[in-house]
């Protein structure tokens, strides 16, 4: 939901049948999500090895020189049932509690798909049925917004969350205010971290965004 997705895909594939592509699909629109397939007939999972599939390598390139990355959305949703998964751009998780009941807007998101390729031979179908995803543990869940200095936050089974502060988003000269799942936890000025700013781009080697400075809350 955070980032527009390209799909170069096969109708023979074993991995994933041009059913469950269609699927998920209707998944992506359903939710909002920007997200274009290429679709090839004939090929099965090793496409790369044919020479048509240069021409689906150039296209996505092409495609990719259209996009333009945005660090600072206004508006981010994120799940992840690892911690070391638990980041995407100024929001963190940083501790889960999966042991909590999920929220009304936390969903999991599946299908059953068949119409399954044969690996042995792309050319014939098995008969079963298996689910689009595989989830063996349990996730948790953030939805992120911000304007004007103020950060909302809902959670569901997070236990911790950190806020990463740009001076491309957040005005330091200005107060800041944290709200999370309907409550003020925190009102007052940042400043900007040069250590912080220096830990960041260690970690990243981002050369396009910096971050001044992080919020980090416990969720009671």
């Amino acid at each position: 939901q955070n980032r527009h997705f390209y799909n170069i895909a096969t109708d023979k594939d074993y991995y994933y049948p041009p059913a469950g592509i269609d699927s998920i699909e209707q998944v992506a629109k359903r939710l909002n999500i920007t997200w274009d397939t290429d679709l090839y007939r004939g090929f099965p999972h090793w496409f790369p090895q044919f020479s048509e599939s240069k021409i689906a390598i150039e296209k996505m390139f092409a495609h990719t020189t259209t996009q333009k990355r945005n660090s600072y959305q206004s508006g981010l949703y994120w799940e992840c049932d690892r911690v070391e998964n638990g980041r995407v751009d100024w929001i963190e998780i940083t501790a889960l509690d999966t042991l909590a009941a999920k929220v009304d807007w936390h969903k999991t998101v599946n299908f059953p798909i068949k119409g399954w390729v044969d690996v042995e031979d792309e050319n014939k179908m098995i008969d079963t049925t298996k689910m689009a995803f595989d989830f063996p543990y349990r996730s948790g869940a953030i939805e992120a917004n911000f304007e004007s200095n103020t950060f909302t936050i809902n959670t569901s089974r997070v236990d911790a969350v950190k806020i990463y502060c740009s001076p491309e988003m957040v005005d330091f000269e200005k107060e800041v205010e944290v709200i999370i799942n309907e409550k003020s936890v925190f009102k007052g000025k940042i400043e900007l971290d040069k250590a912080f700013m220096i830990e960041q781009f260690e970690k990243e080697f981002d050369r396009k965004v910096i971050w001044g400075a992080g919020l980090e809350f416990e969720i009671f």
